[in-house]
């Protein structure tokens, strides 16, 4: 399976490109609270450096787009 970078349109196996998670811990009043919102891991780029979500996430969003939609 080749990934390609939308930005420079390299083509590349999974393994050429490195993966980042973000994470954000919010704090009120001395507890964790949870963010509500997904953050899917980001692949960055071996040839430009940019950083892009994985193609599942788009797939994610326009599900949830479409069932907002339908509602």
């Amino acid at each position: 399976m080749k990934i390609k970078c939308p930005y420079c349109g390299f083509e590349g196996e999974p393994k050429d490109y490195y993966l980042l998670y973000e994470a954000v811990v919010n704090v009120a009043l001395f507890k964790p609270m949870e963010e509500g919102r997904e953050r899917p891991p980001l692949l960055i780029c071996p040839k430009c450096g940019k950083a892009f979500p994985s193609g599942e996430f788009y797939g994610k969003v326009k599900e949830k787009l479409r069932k907002q939609h339908v509602s």
